[in-house]
């Protein structure tokens, strides 16, 4: 063998062997979410359009929808999963915000963890491909395989916490980022912190995707409901938040980089509560063997493990009860509705609640329906109620083939726009 012929294909042998990259035109994708915000919000006959100038001239420049439809049961670490992952919770396995707790032995923890999920998520994706991922403050990244992570994780909702942050960010990260800006993210800290840490990761670690997350409108929606004047300030904060966001990565400036805006849900507002708990305490002076883990306008039956299911003619007690004590609620353990939400939700339980009405279910002790003296916002609905809907906008325009109905297709969307080959459901 002639020796030219040797090392001309020497290199393209010992390439093989070294890791993948990124075989795509060096695009570049940040995803910010603003939790909480109702596509009703940004409809041309909002009383709020007006107020969010930056959201509004960036709807005009961008594919967007403002009726993308949640998951069961419309809650946050849920519904940011299946952006993440691109199916419904009964398959990436983050059901609710926090785990089933019998025994009160979690203190209100919520699912922290990456390994939690059950399937590859978007960062998993890019992580494979040796590309950069970046995150600020994104829900269930504790321990995920971002390079540079600031997860969503708290104790005590107070400086404290930065402790926790510091050590469960990527080493050095959070410490350098709070130099730098000169504030510290957190539970306590608001929407302009998070920002302020978001430009600067991007500046100091250029990724190729970066996921920031945003908490202030659903606060403001939990405590002072929609449509009101605090809600209105904090709309007006994050759309000029969004703008400084857009000058300081220089968006128009750069056709490599797409800008998605995300939110997970909407918000409904309530004005009774129904206690479906109060079924089993008739029947139960001690421990509970039956129990409705309520999420909002949603509720799922459990039980202990040690006991049996509830047989039918249980079943139907227990709906009748319900429905005739909190009229305007459904008690489904049957039909299309039921494997339905076994299918997308929770298939672990013998029967769903769920309402469209201006009612919330609990978990606490009651009257089987309390009617409010003053009402309040909430969501953990059912997706299709037309008040859950939230948003999505893209920008560059039309660049990409795939369109997001569901909170679901940001996943395949982003994978599109990056141009990596992504496959949803892929088990990890």
């Amino acid at each position: 063998m002639k020796a030219w012929f040797f090392f001309f294909w020497l290199p393209l042998f010992f390439s093989n062997l070294l890791p993948k990259e990124k075989i795509s035109s060096n695009r570049k994708l940040i995803i910010l979410s603003i939790d909480g915000l109702p596509g009703f919000y940004l409809q041309p006959n909002s009383s709020f359009l007006e107020s969010t100038p930056v959201l509004k001239n960036l709807l005009e420049i961008s594919d967007f929808n403002l009726e993308v439809q949640s998951v069961y049961p419309t809650l946050t670490y849920p519904a940011h999963t299946s952006m993440m992952t691109g199916v419904d919770p009964a398959i990436h396995k983050i059901f609710f915000n926090s785990p089933i707790d019998w025994k009160q032995n979690l203190g209100g923890d919520w699912y922290w963890f990456d390994e939690d999920i059950s399937v590859k998520t978007l960062w998993d994706f890019t992580n494979e491909l040796g590309l950069k991922t970046a995150s600020i403050y994104w829900p269930v990244t504790v321990g995920a395989k971002i390079k540079y992570n600031v997860p969503q994780f708290w104790k005590n909702k107070t400086e404290y916490d930065v402790k926790l942050l510091r050590a469960l960010s990527t080493r050095g990260m959070y410490k350098y980022l709070e130099k730098v800006t000169n504030v510290q993210v957190g539970e306590f800290s608001g929407d302009s912190e998070k920002i302020l840490f978001a430009i600067e990761a991007w500046k100091k670690y250029k990724p190729d995707l970066l996921l920031v997350y945003t908490t202030d409108l659903d606060t403001v929606h939990h405590s002072h409901g929609v449509y009101s004047q605090k809600a209105r300030e904090t709309l007006v904060k994050i759309d000029s938040l969004v703008g400084k966001f857009l000058e300081e990565i220089n968006l128009f400036k750069n056709p490599n980089l797409g800008f998605m805006i995300v939110s997970d849900h909407g918000f409904k507002k309530v004005e009774k509560i129904c206690y479906p708990n109060n079924a089993f305490l008739e029947n139960s002076k001690t421990n509970w063997k039956y129990k409705f883990k309520t999420l909002g306008g949603v509720g799922i039956l459990l039980k202990q493990s040690s006991v049996s299911d509830l047989n039918r003619e249980s079943l139907e007690n227990l709906q009748q009860k319900i429905q005739e004590n909190c009229p305007g609620s459904n008690a489904v353990f049957e039909g299309e509705k039921y494997l339905q939400l076994k299918q997308e939700f929770y298939a672990d339980t013998q029967m769903f609640l769920y309402t469209t009405e201006a009612m919330s279910f609990s978990e606490g002790k009651g009257n089987w329906l309390q009617v409010l003296k003053s009402s309040y916002y909430n969501h953990g609905f059912i997706p299709e109620d037309s008040e859950m809907k939230t948003i999505n906008i893209f920008f560059p325009k039309g660049r990409v083939t795939k369109k997001i109905q569901s909170v679901k297709d940001v996943l395949m969307f982003s994978c599109e726009w990056l141009e990596i080959n992504c496959k949803v459901g892929e088990i990890r």
